[in-house]
């Protein structure tokens, strides 16, 4: 199998939730067989009967598609922006620090009023 990292599988995840549907068919085919079924690019090759090259250049195209889109709309920057806050004001409640809390709401609040 080739590895990848858990944390670079969890950010393609990511940005797979968010834009896949914009991707080709066969990106879309491609991409969840080797992200979220954990198969080889040569398991992928005897599956789909693409070359093991050809695999690895649809897999590449859906990955570079996937960076493109998320330089454009930033959603997932975004989704992590607003966990971080959302942690951070949860923190805040269990403080009692109402201060701090109101001022990460009034962050929260201005985000999804940009």
């Amino acid at each position: 199998m080739d590895l990848v990292p858990m944390e670079k599988r969890e950010q393609w995840n990511r940005l797979y939730d968010l834009y896949g549907r914009l991707l080709t068919e066969k990106q879309r085919e491609i991409f969840e067989l080797y992200y979220h079924e954990d198969y080889s690019l040569g398991e992928i090759s005897q599956l789909t009967g693409i070359s093991r090259q050809g695999v690895h250049e649809h897999l590449r195209r859906a990955e570079a598609g996937l960076l493109a889109l998320e330089r454009e709309l930033s959603l997932l920057q975004l989704q992590t922006e607003r966990r971080q806050l959302l942690q951070e004001a949860f923190r805040h409640f269990q403080q009692e620090d109402w201060k701090a809390l109101h001022d990460v709401l009034c962050r929260l609040w201005d985000m999804e009023h940009a």
